[in-house]
């Protein structure tokens, strides 16, 4: 929490300096009422206006700007640590935004109607002490994407677990293919990959044993999780290409695309690119295998939500509702998945994407546990990907040990 104050703090005072201070709100002119839909997803931006557009048809008496940059979550963070608060907002369900919804920046929806609107499961997932204060609409589980054609062609099957996912990847490069990409250039890749696994696959239960870490109780080098995650990460990176530390996601997944290489770690937002870069390209995404015989557990966490500005005025409150409404309408989903292809838990969503089908079968049987990062301090990922991304470059696990038991036990007091 101290952290995460300074960082606010530090961005208040650069905010002040470039844009001066002021309200999010603007007055209503002619009996128009102005609100401002602030996106946290650039790659969406093309769809969201195309949908503001649509509602500012069909509602003379709103107008809905969007704002959607390229550095979006830097530039909302300045917005909050000035006071100028968009009142529409699309948000992520992390630790930080957690601090937000508890600091009474956004309103509470525990008995809106707007939360009928999704499935119960998201909406409990979503709850913060036991409230909403955002609608949630998708979700992010992440897993190994492969190219179903190449495997056809070689007889290939994805492994049930991991053994036969080494032995798998051994058989390719013997083929002449190379199994992975890793785009280690980029550390937050990085970290989703690791907490997801360690928390999916190594033990559902992992951030009991951060908090034991944390609290002294014990450390890394006595219990077997972070060793197992450090020995996994790197015996998978032998299967990767030599310069996976100078890859970016990007350049994998146009690897991916283009057959240079039979799969990727991703989660299910790299769908969109995937598309984007071939629309005929046959993949599917399937969860990663199960790890020395223990159950497979998809890590994710509310992705898309949305949520509405506290020191919005209730005019602009109101006209924000109707706006989310909208986008939870049966016809804007449609348009919506055609952008985001992540699992859709919006009750009027046709969901049926092909290449998710194993992964929304798991959600759907409650095969699923919430992201690390959602529960632990904010910003404790941000610096522990750095950790991981550091064990690549001098794979000593003693030494990553170490530095996960710093930051555990500084960010946990």
């Amino acid at each position: 929490m101290k952290r995460f104050s300074i960082v606010l703090m530090m961005l208040a005072c650069v905010a002040m300096a470039a844009f001066g201070s002021g309200s999010s709100e603007s007055a209503s002119s002619d009996g128009v009422v102005e609100i401002e839909f602030f996106s946290l997803k650039p790659e969406a931006v093309d769809c969201y206006q195309e949908l503001v557009d649509e509602f500012n048809a069909a509602n003379p008496d709103i107008n809905v700007t969007l704002t959607s940059t390229a550095d979006a979550q830097t530039v909302f963070l300045t917005r909050v640590a000035t006071n100028t608060v968009p009142e529409c907002c699309y948000v992520f369900f992390n630790a930080t935004y957690e601090e937000f919804f508890r600091e009474g920046l956004f309103i509470d929806l525990t008995d809106d109607p707007l939360l009928d609107l999704v499935q119960p499961s998201i909406a409990e997932m979503a709850e913060v002490d036991g409230r909403n204060y955002s609608i949630p609409v998708t979700l992010s589980p992440s897993g190994i994407y492969y190219n179903k054609d190449m495997f056809a062609e070689h007889g290939w099957t994805m492994p049930d677990t991991y053994e036969g996912l080494i032995a798998l990847c051994q058989e390719m490069e013997a083929a002449g293919i190379q199994p992975f990409a890793f785009s280690d250039k980029d550390a937050h890749t990085i970290g989703q990959q690791a907490e997801r696994l360690i928390n999916g696959n190594i033990n559902v239960d992992v951030i009991s044993k951060f908090e034991a870490v944390g609290a002294g109780e014990t450390s890394w080098t006595k219990e077997p999780e972070m060793r197992e995650l450090a020995e996994m990460l790197l015996e998978l990176r032998e299967y990767g290409p030599a310069d996976n530390l100078g890859m970016s996601h990007e350049q994998a997944i146009a690897d991916f695309v283009n057959g240079k290489v039979a799969m990727i770690i991703s989660g299910t937002w790299a769908a969109t690119t995937i598309n984007q870069a071939n629309v005929t390209f046959d993949y599917e995404m399937l969860p990663f295998p199960s790890y020395d015989g223990r159950p497979v557990y998809l890590s994710t966490c509310p992705d898309t939500c949305y949520a509405i500005s506290a020191s919005a005025s209730p005019e602009k409150q109101e006209a924000s509702r109707r706006f989310l409404e909208f986008l939870l309408s049966s016809e804007a989903l449609g348009k919506w998945l055609q952008t985001d292809l992540s699992p859709n838990m919006a009750v009027e969503a046709d969901y049926n994407v092909e290449c998710f089908s194993v992964i929304n079968d798991m959600l759907s049987e409650g095969a699923m546990v919430m992201l690390p990062s959602v529960l632990q301090p904010a910003g404790f990922r941000v610096d522990w990907q750095v950790a991981v991304q550091q064990l690549f470059i001098d794979h000593d696990i003693d030494a990553f040990l170490a530095k996960s038991d710093e930051l555990t036990v500084d960010y946990y007091n």
